[in-house]
């Protein structure tokens, strides 16, 4: 019967041992935490897709003429890549709506200056996961430009 104790109370040494009792909570908003209300993070961080928080990937995008005023374009998501978040910067002025897997971003330059490092944005992946499918942009008498636009 000793036996038996001394067996039962070194298989419960070992069990409390390995117990992870009161283990520290997250909490939600925080990096790789759950997000607030299914969309909120604490500042800095992005609501991915997962419902986590995570600290974004950023990516710019680039329009190369520096005669472009006005643009708009449509940014394809690959698998594991989501735009959470588009940075309008340099005045210009813009809106982004994002139905998955395609985003819709439509910017203007805010007087008559060129569009170059005017838009940043914030993925949730890679930045190769994204690629532009339709864009185009018009200079300030409203002619259709011929340019590229891509994902930096």
């Amino acid at each position: 019967m000793n036996k038996f104790l001394l067996s039962l109370s070194v298989a419960g040494l070992l069990t409390l041992s390995g117990c992870h009792c009161n283990p520290q909570q997250c909490t939600p908003g925080a990096q790789a935490c759950a997000c607030v209300d299914g969309a909120t993070c604490n500042t800095g961080l992005v609501c991915g897709s997962d419902n986590l928080c995570v600290a974004p990937v950023s990516a710019g995008v680039q329009i190369p003429d520096a005669a472009a005023r006005g643009c708009e374009m449509v940014l394809t998501e690959a698998a594991g890549t989501e735009v959470v978040a588009v940075t309008f910067k340099n005045g210009a002025k813009g809106t982004w709506i994002r139905q998955a897997p395609k985003v819709a971003v439509t910017v203007v330059s805010g007087g008559d200056s060129a569009l170059t490092g005017a838009i940043d944005l914030g993925l949730t992946g890679p930045a190769a996961g994204l690629s532009v499918s339709k864009a185009g942009c018009v200079d300030v008498s409203g002619q259709r430009l011929s340019t590229t636009i891509s994902i930096r």
